[in-house]
C-alpha cells in the first residue's frame, strides 16, 4: 500500500510539491516575517532574504546545475538563520532560550526532510542557511551583545560571506561539467523507480555548443 501511495505521488509530484512549498512559504511569511521586520526593520530583512536566496541558489546551481526546483528555499532558510541569530543575541534575556532554539531546530529538520521531495532543493536550504547566518551576523541590530563582541562577529562574518560567495561563483563558472552521481540524492531520495524522474531540465552542458563548432 505504501509503495502504491508513493507511485501515485510520483505521478503528480510536480504540482503537489509546488503546492506544499507554496503553503509553507505563505504560512512562514504570514506568521514569522512580520515579527522579524518589527525586530530588525524591513530593509535588513529584505537584504538577508535576497542575499541568502542568491547564495543558496548558487550553491544549488553548482551541485545540481540541471535540476529544477520550486520555491524560495534559500531565502526561507536565510530568514530562519536570522531567527537563530536573534535567539543567540537575546539568550540572556529570554525566558527559555533552549526551548526557543529547539523549536527552530525542529522546524529546520522538518523543512530539511521536505527537501528530499522532488523539486525541493536541500542544497538551496543549506546554502541559504549558511549565507543567511553570515549576513544576519553583519546586518541585524544587536541589543544584548557587547560592542566588542559584535565587532568581532562582524569582522569574521563579512569576509566569510564574501569568500564563500566568491568561491561558489568561481566554481560554478570554472569547473566544467561537474559530475557527482550521489549529489542528487541529497535533494531527492528515489523511494520508487519513478519518484525522482523528470527533475532535470535537459539542458546541454555549458561548453557543448562550442565543441560542436
Amino acid at each position: 500500500m505504501i509503495k502504491s501511495m508513493l507511485c501515485c505521488f510520483a505521478c503528480c509530484n510536480r504540482d503537489l510539491c509546488r503546492i506544499i512549498h507554496c503553503v509553507i512559504t505563505i504560512v512562514f511569511e504570514i506568521i514569522v516575517l512580520p515579527d522579524l521586520e518589527r525586530l530588525a526593520g524591513w530593509l535588513r530583512i529584505m537584504l538577508i532574504f535576497i542575499l541568502s536566496g542568491i547564495g543558496g541558489n548558487i550553491v544549488s546551481a553548482f551541485f545540481t546545475p540541471y535540476q529544477a526546483e520550486v520555491g524560495p528555499s534559500g531565502s526561507l532558510f536565510g530568514l530562519i538563520a536570522a531567527l537563530v541569530m536573534e535567539v543567540v543575541d537575546k539568550w540572556a534575556i529570554l525566558r527559555d532560550p533552549l526551548w526557543d532554539l529547539g523549536k527552530l531546530l525542529l522546524f529546520i529538520i522538518i523543512l530539511f526532510i521536505v527537501g528530499f521531495l522532488p523539486f525541493v532543493d536541500n542544497y538551496a536550504h543549506v546554502g541559504g542557511f549558511v549565507f543567511g547566518l553570515l549576513s544576519s551576523a553583519v546586518l541585524l541590530p544587536y541589543i544584548v551583545m557587547e560592542k566588542k563582541t559584535r565587532m568581532i562577529v562582524i569582522a569574521v562574518a563579512a569576509p566569510a560571506f564574501v569568500i564563500l560567495f566568491t568561491l561558489f561563483f568561481l566554481l560554478f563558472y570554472l569547473v566544467e561539467d561537474f559530475d557527482c552521481s550521489g549529489c542528487k540524492y541529497f535533494s531527492c531520495i528515489p523511494f520508487t523507480d519513478t519518484f525522482c524522474q523528470n527533475l532535470d531540465t535537459k539542458l546541454l552542458p555549458r561548453n557543448s555548443d562550442l565543441q560542436g563548432l
